[in-house]
Order: C-alpha cells, then sequence, then structure tokens
C-alpha cells in the first residue's frame, strides 16, 4: 500500500510539523513506506523511542508492535501503528493540560 493511499488518514506533509518525538517518528515512518526500506532511518526511530520511553513508558506496547511490523517488512501497518502513537501522544497530552489546569500533579 502506497502513501497515497493512505493520505486520507491525516499525513503529516512537512518537516516543521513535526515538533514532537511521535510526529517526528510518524514522519520517519512515512519515508520508510515511500523507500520501501526501513533501514534508511531505523538508527533514528530507534534513538526516538528511547527518548521517548525514558519519559514514558505507556508507549511500550506500541513499540513493541511499531518493531514486530517494520521486522516483517509490512510497512503500512507501521504506519498505522504510528498513527496509534500519535493518538497516545494527544491523549497524554490532554490529560498533562487538564491536570495542570486543576492544579494536580502527574504523580
Amino acid at each position: 500500500m502506497s502513501r497515497q493511499a493512505l493520505a486520507s488518514c491525516g499525513d503529516l506533509s512537512a518537516p516543521q510539523e513535526a515538533d514532537t518525538i511521535c510526529k517526528r517518528i510518524y514522519m520517519l515512518l512515512e519515508r520508510i513506506l515511500d523507500a520501501n526500506d526501513y533501514t534508511i532511518v531505523q538508527e533514528e526511530i530507534i534513538d526516538l523511542a528511547n527518548e521517548l520511553m525514558s519519559e514514558t513508558k505507556t508507549y511500550d506496547i506500541l513499540f513493541l508492535y511499531l518493531y514486530e511490523s517494520l521486522m516483517s517488512l509490512n510497512y503500512a501497518k507501521a504506519l498505522q501503528v504510528g498513527k496509534l502513537l500519535l493518538q497516545h501522544e494527544a491523549v497524554l497530552h490532554a490529560i498533562a493540560t487538564e491536570k495542570y489546569a486543576t492544579g494536580a500533579t502527574l504523580n
């Protein structure tokens, strides 16, 4: 499946839009899909995943799914996992924003 076929799912279109780790990973996954080769950005994804997981472990299962998708060369599925990363990031941001607005702490 090509990136064009997935375009209706809201792909990021410009690097400056990738202002979070999950968005950067998603853009790298788009590059993988276009090139049909995960090795071109493998190290970048690993570095970004490690950086993110050093902050919160809530992404662990998604990175497991991402790894499995990349190792099976299913790049369309990897891009779908990337969308899940973006959704999870949005949920965490909403929770943090709500807690901040109410003065609660994130323990």
